[in-house]
């Protein structure tokens, strides 16, 4: 079971017109919990704007948003959001991500233990399909805990 540090304040569904309104969204959640400054939001956009940035989509739908901690980090933490419908990350449909997990490290070795726990959920094909059909909390609670 991962041991994701992932509260019900930071997950979110939505239906997103692009993948910048739901980075807005789910790196939203970490600002508003004073684990980022509103930077690191901006150092993220700016970076999948440039094209420099792509390497956040992991694939099968997934989007890790985060960037360097000078650039705004102050706390560790996670945040997820969920769409309803896949959005293009970028200026091209080569990277659909439904999942858009937001991370904030403020030190590599916090960065290490929360990428680890992570891992633990994103590497099962269960658990990534079961997120991706989440329209509620509890559907994501479980599975988070089935990982």
């Amino acid at each position: 079971m991962a041991d994701l540090p992932l509260p019900d304040s930071r997950i979110g569904f939505m239906h997103a017109p692009d993948w910048r309104a739901a980075v807005e969204r789910s790196l939203g959640m970490l600002e508003a919990e004073g684990f980022i400054t509103r930077n690191y939001i901006d150092t993220v956009i700016a970076s999948v704007e440039s094209g420099k940035g792509l390497y956040m989509a992991l694939g099968q739908g997934l989007m890790l948003a985060h960037c360097r901690p000078e650039d705004g980090a102050l706390e560790t933490g996670i945040s997820l959001v969920v769409l309803d419908e896949p959005v293009p990350l970028g200026d091209s449909d080569d990277h659909p991500v439904n999942l858009i997990w937001g991370l904030c490290a403020n030190d590599s070795h916090a960065h290490q233990q929360i990428m680890a726990e992570l891992a633990k959920v994103l590497m099962q094909s269960e658990a990534r399909e079961a997120l991706s059909a989440a329209r509620d909390i509890e559907a994501v609670r479980a599975a988070i805990a089935a990982a």
